[in-house]
């Protein structure tokens, strides 16, 4: 369903990134709005309207009836409205309403944003907005189910729904893990705990939905494996506020950062870290407000 309240949804949510984007690409494209429903409306009266405009074109939306309900949970309301905006039932199915308004057509202007966070509506969004040659425009909504770590990795719906400079994540994931997965050799595990005797795993979501660090202990030491929580040395170590593009979410991602490396300085156990020259194992401490990385020694044998 696509809701004529959707732009307000947005707004409300104006403090996540996603929303931002959304926000200017709605103001460039849209200026109006459609809506898919199913079903005929039977003959039914309209509901109460001030003055002569029916109380769902009428700002505040929904509004509250004299009984305290919301009027939009009136069968009334749904089917003056859905009789007002498609009185032929052209538009009454998700593919007679796309194809009325030339989506996937190959004309026009035609723009699509994904939204991969769920905390406005609870599900990842696929927000697609087009301009007709004949200046109208339409916008097409889908929502689909967006999981953390393998069932998000692995779901081939994320694949479909993300932009198309985001597939080849998906797809790289899919080619490394599906073998296991088809051989029953994939087991996944969510979030923090043991997997064995000295061997735990830390929530560290940011990077990734599922991002993970592992902690190795035995004999009174330990080694941080810390995945992708670092990538440029040069200016993460010294500034680890600074984050990456290719975070999905850069302020969690940050904030990991951050905690790590101070366990780290205190605690002086042993970080091995994927972006790092040989041998990529050290220890850091902290200096003014950032930290710095000491690789461990080692030689090369003759």
């Amino acid at each position: 369903m696509i809701q004529n309240g959707y732009r307000r949804q947005i707004e409300n949510s104006a403090g996540e990134q996603e929303a931002r984007y959304a926000m200017e690409w709605i103001g460039r494209y849209l200026r109006g709005a459609g809506d898919v429903h199913s079903g005929t409306p039977p003959a039914a009266p309209p509901p109460t309207t001030v003055g002569a405009a029916p109380l769902y074109l009428v700002f505040p939306n929904p509004q509250k009836q004299g009984d305290g309900t919301i009027q939009t949970t009136s069968r009334e309301y749904a089917e003056a409205y859905y009789r007002d905006i498609d009185p032929l039932n052209e538009r009454d199915t998700a593919a007679k309403y796309k194809a009325k308004n030339g989506f996937d057509s190959g004309t026009g202007t035609q723009v699509t944003v994904v939204f991969g966070d769920v905390r406005d509506l609870g599900t990842g969004r696929r927000m697609t907005a087009r301009q007709n040659l004949d200046g109208s425009v339409a916008f097409f909504v889908e929502n689909y189910a967006v999981k953390l770590a393998a069932d998000y990795a692995f779901n081939q719906a994320n694949l479909d729904a993300a932009p198309e400079g985001a597939k080849g994540f998906f797809k790289g994931a899919m080619a490394s893990i599906n073998p296991y997965i088809a051989a029953g050799k994939f087991k996944p595990f969510d979030g923090s705990g043991d997997l064995a005797p000295g061997i735990k795993t830390v929530s560290t979501y940011g990077h990734t939905k599922g991002h993970t660090m592992y902690l190795v202990e035995s004999k009174d030491q330990k080694l941080a494996v810390l995945g992708d929580l670092m990538h440029v040395a040069a200016v993460q170590f010294v500034n680890p506020s600074v984050t990456i593009e290719f975070d999905t979410d850069s302020k969690m991602a940050a904030v990991q950062r951050k905690k790590v490396y101070a366990e780290g300085a205190k605690q002086r156990f042993w970080l091995a870290v994927a972006h790092l020259p040989f041998p990529g194992i050290g220890h850091i401490r902290a200096e003014g407000q950032g930290y710095v990385y000491v690789p461990a020694n080692y030689s090369v044998p003759r």
